[in-house]
């Protein structure tokens, strides 16, 4: 055992572990969707702060640039050579927005997503999403981690609790007469004993390749997630177009920090 190192861990493959320059810290990667995208797989953790952030549409996509709000990994799809990772969750997070109404015909520009107000009906509550919403991508989209191009995890959406965050089971209603209301949640309850922990931890090494991907087999609505259901704020429930999401996705452990 090395001098600085603390203790070790016995995977049950038979590898061992070095606890050093170890930390209790999450990677985590975003994408942006808008409400009726139809794309069958979805990458995650495949860019770093200053490249673009991946955009899904029925339409034509402007995306934008990554900040440390979108990312924090060091390296593209891969581990860097000092880099290694034990996974022992994964936790996805949602934020529900709506784009510029003003935006040209065809496009969709996740540059201008706002839960303001002043954007347009149907966001009351937002960057809450809503319950339906949720229940969309729970029913459609299949979460999967891929190491070395082999999966390690694969399941519904719903399978992964985020386990912290804001929980509000009704927003009430936003329109004049007082009619429908949007109702909100969070991915599971935000209590740590609702996260889905890997019996086996899931090892990454220094310069293997993984990635996070989003699965919509397609076999639902035509292949169209349409989770942009929301009060229309006119005593009705309407599937709103301009809706976006963003999903942040983190994978929980023991973190390496690559030697500079």
């Amino acid at each position: 055992m090395a001098l600085n190192t603390i203790t070790q861990v016995k995977l049950l493959n038979g590898k061992v572990v070095d606890l050093v320059d170890w930390s209790d810290q999450p990677l985590f990667s975003s994408v942006d969707l808008q409400t009726g995208f139809t794309t069958q797989e979805i990458s995650l953790f495949q860019y770093v702060v200053g490249d673009a952030v991946p955009g899904f549409s029925p339409n034509v996509v402007t995306t934008r640039t990554a900040s440390d709000n979108d990312t924090n990994i060091a390296t593209p799809g891969a581990m860097a050579s000092t880099e290694e990772m034990l996974v022992y969750a994964l936790k996805p997070e949602c934020y529900f927005y709506l784009t510029d109404a003003q935006a040209p015909t065809g496009t969709v520009d996740f540059n201008t997503r706002t839960y303001l107000p002043d954007a347009g009906p149907g966001n009351n509550g937002f960057p809450i999403p809503t319950a339906e919403g949720l229940a969309v991508f729970a029913q459609q989209l299949i979460l999967q981690l891929e190491i070395s191009q082999k999966v390690f995890a694969q399941a519904s959406v719903a399978y992964f609790n985020t386990g912290y965050g804001v929980f509000s089971a009704n927003g009430g209603s936003n329109s004049a007469a007082g009619g429908f209301g949007n109702s909100y949640g969070n991915a599971g309850l935000p209590s740590q004993e609702a996260v889905r922990s890997f019996v086996i931890p899931h090892h990454i090494g220094g310069q293997e390749k993984y990635r996070v991907m989003l699965i919509n087999p397609s076999d639902i609505n035509d292949g169209a997630v349409s989770f942009g259901i929301v009060n229309s704020g006119e005593s009705s429930i309407v599937l709103n177009e301009l809706v976006v999401a963003t999903f942040r996705i983190l994978m929980d452990g023991l973190y390496k920090r690559p030697v500079a």
